[in-house]
């Protein structure tokens, strides 16, 4: 409840996330912690330990330094036009890492079952 509470606040206050990011080590290593704690009490695998997990990876996107998604194209960001083979490539590199997200995210909801 904790983390949601954290979640919301981070997500719709600026300031909120201001004075918060300075404490997302802190953070997401009790959540970590709390994950491990509970797994290794009730075994593995555990979904409270996931849902800790699931959590701290949360905390870590709402409050930590801004990343690109996967499939962000810095060219056409920036203006620049590609060649008909290039964007194919990209295209084609931005399938392949689609897809292996949702391998992942497949085993991961397996495992966790």
């Amino acid at each position: 409840a904790g983390s949601a509470a954290i979640s919301l606040l981070a997500g719709g206050s600026a300031t909120a996330k201001q004075r918060l990011s300075p404490h997302i080590s802190q953070m997401t290593k009790a959540l970590k912690q709390l994950a491990w704690n509970i797994a290794e009490a009730e075994g593995r695998p555990c979904p409270k330990e996931r849902e800790l997990q699931d959590w701290a990876s949360v905390l870590v996107e709402l409050l930590g330094p801004y990343k690109p998604p996967p499939d962000f194209d810095a060219e056409f960001a920036s203006g620049e036009k590609l060649t008909e083979e290039e964007a194919l490539a990209v295209a084609e590199e931005a399938e392949k890492e689609k897809r292996k997200r949702e391998k992942e995210e497949a085993k991961v909801r397996k495992s966790s079952q």
